[in-house]
């Protein structure tokens, strides 16, 4: 594997990880790319009669892993290859054995990859989510997958006929997000998934969308800095106060579009307050930073019904705000928070 693609498991998140997993019983945890055994460690002491599979294309990686967990079986193959797959003996064995699967896959974009899905049916991906479809026919019937992706993969446009094969197959659920700073020299931002065979569908899959667009910022404030040229002022999590909207002294950079007042800016993530729901009618377009989202609006009329219906059912709203780690809202949830305001 690429070092390109190397980018280890941090602790905080594999303890979120291992939390996301619940008190299940897990008699087979396996890591296909297992790498330095940052998340198989971790399982090793929660659940220390379980028997333990580590896969990864390094051998290195491989023994070192093996020589911390002990009834650790160790595989090398390359899981993005459906013929090794299905050829290894080890891994045969516990198709569909599997209690809980554990992954951090690979990021990269290049490249097209194939996932097999039974005898007959292979489709197309990116490498992350390859490895997640391949991963899926090791589950028990009781068993989950808890991965580590990046956002893109599950929510970006190339990505949305392997999501909708998943969610019309078993029950996807999004249960945290990371920002870009989560990972040393990587700034993708990614979310905890679980992915099971139970018939139950995910708290959101019945979507309720309001008549209003909402739009997500994209722009990580870590990038950019006081004196860049772009002159449109960014609007971060931070510029929504008790005294008001103020914008960041630093300005957006490589704009791919800007929000014009009348908007209601809501933080998307972190601890949520009434004042991070706030009304913008200033005279000057902004751009958004990767944490706040804005809804459009017709009128600062309806803006202000917004920010009213929120502030005045706050304990209502906090509900739609989950994650074992940073609390946030999904554009989904937040539509479906709207559209229960009356006469909007």
């Amino acid at each position: 594997m690429s070092k390109i693609d190397r980018f280890y498991t941090p602790e905080a998140i594999s303890k979120a990880m291992i939390k996301a997993a619940g008190m299940i019983e897990a008699r087979i945890i396996a890591d296909f790319a297992a790498g330095d055994g940052s998340l198989l460690l971790p399982a090793s002491k929660k659940w220390d009669n379980s028997i333990f599979y580590a896969n990864d294309i390094c051998t290195n990686s491989l023994r070192s892993v093996k020589d911390s967990i002990d009834n650790c079986i160790c595989t090398n193959v390359d899981f993005l290859d459906n013929e090794q797959i299905y050829n290894d003996l080890a891994l045969k064995n516990i198709m569909g054995r599997c209690d809980l699967i554990l992954l951090n896959p690979p990021y990269s974009y290049i490249g097209q990859f194939y996932a097999k899905i039974n005898e007959t049916l292979k489709i197309s991906r990116p490498k992350s989510l390859a490895f997640i479809m391949n991963a899926i026919p090791f589950l028990s019937s009781k068993g989950k997958i808890i991965a580590l992706m990046p956002e893109g993969a599950i929510k970006g446009e190339r990505s949305k006929d392997t999501i909708k094969f998943i969610e019309e197959n078993c029950c996807l659920k999004i249960l945290d997000s990371f920002g870009s700073g989560a990972f040393k020299k990587c700034s993708a931002r990614t979310v905890i998934i679980s992915i099971s065979h139970e018939k139950t569908k995910a708290r959101y899959s019945k979507s309720y969308k309001s008549r209003f667009p909402i739009i997500r910022g994209n722009t990580s404030m870590f990038k950019i800095g006081k004196h860049d040229d772009n002159k449109i002022k960014i609007v971060h999590s931070t510029s929504l106060t008790k005294n008001g909207i103020v914008l960041s002294e630093k300005n957006g950079i490589k704009i791919s579009y800007t929000v014009a007042a009348p908007t209601v800016l809501i933080q998307r993530v972190g601890k949520i307050q009434k004042h991070k729901v706030a009304m913008y009618t200033g005279e000057n377009k902004i751009s958004l930073s990767d944490c706040v989202f804005a809804i459009d609006v017709p009128s600062v009329e309806d803006g202000n019904r917004i920010v009213n219906y929120i502030h005045g059912n706050f304990d209502l709203f906090l509900q739609e705000y989950t994650g074992t780690c940073a609390q946030f809202i999904t554009i989904e949830r937040l539509h479906n928070f709207l559209s229960k305001i009356p006469h909007l």
